[in-house]
């Protein structure tokens, strides 16, 4: 029996274990699995903002960090995050909040600096969810 034989025979199990796949690799790409980072929501990252516990870091290039960011982020943009990781050292023992303009990217620098030992904490929804949770809090963004 060739492949395509067996393909044919069984295209509902193949289409299933396509679909199968897809969906993990999904969850995974949105590190809603075998993820080594917390990721958190706009809310509950806004509370730890308020709360001044952890440094937080913004990887979005400097350009958008220049036009406005969290009050006392760090600038790290996620295209020097492999050279830059050195300057996050004094807070490997700490947790780091993670933020990026949605979220997306704030995944692969959590996923990066988990590995390099750090512990870092993504805000699923980025700057853009943090603005709306916080459009209240006039001192949370600065230019």
């Amino acid at each position: 029996m060739n492949l395509l034989h067996y393909f044919e025979k069984n295209y509902k199990i193949v289409y299933l274990f396509a679909m199968l796949s897809t969906a993990l690799w999904i969850a995974y790409i949105k590190g809603w699995i075998l993820a080594p980072f917390q990721s958190i929501s706009a809310e509950e990252a806004l509370k730890l903002i308020k709360q001044k516990h952890y440094p937080i870091v913004d990887i979005r290039e400097a350009k958008a960090y220049k036009k406005g960011h969290i009050r006392g982020a760090i600038s790290l943009p996620f295209s020097k995050l492999e050279n830059g990781v050195k300057s996050l050292e004094t807070y490997k023992k700490s947790k780091i909040l993670i933020y990026s303009t949605t979220g997306r990217k704030g995944i692969d620098a959590s996923r990066y600096l988990a590995k390099k030992g750090f512990k870092p904490i993504n805000i699923k929804s980025g700057v853009l969810g943090l603005a709306i949770v916080g459009k209240n809090e006039p001192t949370l963004f600065e230019k």
